[in-house]
């Protein structure tokens, strides 16, 4: 299957709830790029608004996000097709591990929240901040798949948004507002979960529909779980110790 005579549908890379992914190849210029299809109409209003919010970010200058080339609709399916980046967040820590290169989680967790706080500036929060979203390309990390970020507003919401794993705590109270410092929270959350050896303390926890005593379970696990005593390594106190510039660690530890 070609998209716009011209690229070369391979393989599929990505098959989310909202969205799926294929590589693709020009056929001319034999390079490669990923193409973002919807398959609903809840992935269709998302996609819209990645479009929307990757041109605003375009005109705003900001080059810490995978660049889309174009987008259209084929057989009544919108698609956004971008540049292709390979490496996602965690399998570009395994490849290092794999050529013993050490990776200084400080260093990268300055490097993550450096790249969300551009989206922070350019006046839109994330909220669905996960190591799939955060692509590597030489060194360098590129944010993607901006489905779910919205403009900084006091909207008031009352359903969690994102992933449950790295979602900010306030995201489970019965009804919050998003604020800049739960996509810093997430980045904490994705750091630990990919450099200490224990799991998330709540990583067993099964979400079933809107449970009240689940969201609340969720809710004081991630505030209020006393992470340096949880992992017990100097990466976590390095890691509060460096997070104290955003204030919260108070909202991490007891």
């Amino acid at each position: 299957m070609f998209i716009q005579n011209k690229y070369e549908l391979i393989e599929k890379i990505g098959n989310g709830s909202f969205s799926n992914v294929y590589k693709a190849k020009h056929y001319m210029k034999d390079n490669y790029v990923a193409i973002k299809f919807d398959h609903d109409e809840q992935s269709k209003i998302l996609i819209q608004n990645e479009i929307n919010i990757y041109l605003s970010l375009l005109k705003k200058g900001s080059i810490s996000f995978v660049n889309i080339k174009s987008f259209g609709i084929i057989d009544k399916r919108n698609y956004i097709i971008m540049d292709y980046i390979s490496c996602n967040l965690a399998e570009y820590i395994s490849k290092n591990r794999e050529t013993c290169r050490t990776i200084d989680p400080v260093g990268l967790l300055k490097q993550i929240i450096g790249v969300v706080k551009k989206l922070h500036d350019c006046g839109y929060v994330h909220r669905d901040l996960k190591p799939d979203n955060l692509l590597v390309r030489e060194n360098e990390i590129y944010l993607i798949d901006l489905g779910f970020s919205t403009k900084l507003s006091d909207k008031v919401y009352d359903k969690m948004i994102g992933s449950v794993l790295f979602a900010s705590y306030n995201t489970h109270a019965s009804k919050y507002q998003y604020r800049k410092k739960d996509d810093i929270i997430s980045c904490f959350y994705i750091v630990l979960h990919l450099f200490c050896k224990k799991t998330l303390p709540w990583s067993n926890i099964v979400i079933n529909g809107e449970n009240d005593n689940t969201k609340e379970m969720l809710y004081h696990l991630k505030k209020y779980t006393d992470f340096g005593r949880y992992y017990k390594d100097n990466i976590i106190e390095r890691i509060l110790e460096y997070l104290k510039i955003y204030n919260i660690c108070k909202s991490g530890t007891r």
